[in-house]
């Protein structure tokens, strides 16, 4: 290690603050990467800040948010048991990161964005949710607006039965037993 004060250049037989990260983690047995998040995390919480009975990954998840040492003396109310506590998805949630479970709509249709990035994986989800009868037929306009948008470049699509309406040129009618196949 380097000594004290001085000069900033290291000395041949001196190591930097990374050096000596990597010589502990081998000491350790965990990676370089995870001692040096542990050190940065340590260094956004000093002692007398960090909440006891709270996890390391919320102090991990909060340490970078502008308001962390009012922030994580304000639990929010856990769902399921009633009681304000923290956890990792609790705190990603309040600082506006991707939950692991998502729980509001909005997040629940991110999360599915997300899985069908894949031109297949979206293909194969669109068709088994189009196969769900009762869903697909819910929100009629919304399907429509879906399915002429994705789906009929150009044209128009009408979902459902529509009395004394006809189909024109470049349309397409699809009814209820389209969507049983």
């Amino acid at each position: 290690m380097r000594s004290r004060g001085g000069d900033v250049s290291l000395g041949e037989d001196e190591l930097g603050v990374e050096g000596a990260l990597r010589i502990f983690a081998e000491e350790i047995g965990l990676s370089f990467h995870t001692v040096r998040a542990y050190r940065w995390v340590a260094a956004r919480w000093p002692a007398d800040r960090r909440q006891e009975g709270v996890s390391f990954e919320v102090h991990r998840i909060l340490a970078s948010a502008p308001d962390a040492f009012e922030r994580i003396k304000d639990p929010p109310v856990n769902e399921r048991t009633g009681r304000r506590q923290w956890s990792g998805d609790a705190a990603n949630w309040v600082t506006g990161w991707a939950t692991a479970t998502p729980v509001t709509v909005q997040e629940k249709v991110e999360s599915i964005r997300g899985l069908t990035v894949d031109e297949t994986v979206a293909v194969q989800g669109a068709c088994e949710l189009l196969q769900r009868l009762e869903v697909a037929m819910r929100d009629r306009q919304a399907l429509t607006a879906f399915l002429a948008l994705h789906f009929m470049p150009g044209g128009r699509v009408q979902v459902g039965d529509s009395p004394g309406r006809a189909v024109s040129p470049g349309e397409t009618r699809l009814g209820a037993d389209e969507f049983a196949q």
